[in-house]
């Protein structure tokens, strides 16, 4: 299972830089303050485009791509390739925030389940004695690790759900990249050696 929403892809095409940014733009609501829009067009993306990089979110359903697309533009003439970086967050930390969440309440409810069986700790009846004694109950006798297990459960649900709808937004942006920007993908082998 891919564990973290992000994924590189490249990119060639066979037109210059200048064309790229053109075809980029005309598909982009620019958070340039003197951009204005087109009220007859409709723009599939927000963000910024330069000569030299891009960074785009998607704001309409269809064609669905990922959420963000992060990209530098590299080569020179008309030999252009395009590294594009597909994401689900804006940023890295949220999925690994998520994952140390699911990882820590995970050890907690191990350890409390656990704990039972290495040994209970019981004030006996005459003052002083500490007794110790073993759990025989294969489930957790705390009801809070109940709760805990469910919420592990739910939260672990939720994130395979995410990367299951961000693997399918994969095949759709390259679908979409390649048709609109007569782009096909390549290897990172297949890149000159300069950008790689």
């Amino acid at each position: 299972m891919q564990l973290l929403p992000v994924v590189t892809r490249y990119y060639r095409v066979n037109y210059s830089r200048k064309e790229l940014v053109k075809k980029l733009t005309e598909r982009t609501f620019l958070s340039d303050k003197n951009f204005t829009a087109e009220k007859s067009k409709s723009y599939i993306f927000y963000g910024d485009i330069s000569a030299a990089d891009f960074y785009l979110e998607n704001i309409q359903d269809k064609p669905q791509t990922t959420t963000i697309l992060d990209g530098r533009i590299l080569g020179v003439e008309n030999e252009i390739f395009i590294k594009i970086t597909h994401r689900l967050w804006e940023k890295t930390t949220t999925p690994v925030l998520f994952i140390v969440t699911i990882l820590l309440t995970t050890i907690t409810f191990l350890h409390t389940w656990f704990n039972q069986y290495l040994w209970y700790a019981s004030i006996n009846h005459e003052p002083g004695y500490l007794t110790k004694q073993y759990s025989d109950k294969l489930y957790p006798e705390n009801p809070l690790a109940f709760f805990v297990a469910l919420a592990i459960g739910v939260m672990i649900y939720l994130y395979k759900q995410k990367i299951k709808h961000f693997q399918g937004q994969l095949e759709s942006s390259k679908n979409y990249l390649m048709e609109s920007l007569e782009a096909n993908q390549v290897d990172k082998s297949q890149l000159p050696l300069v950008f790689r």
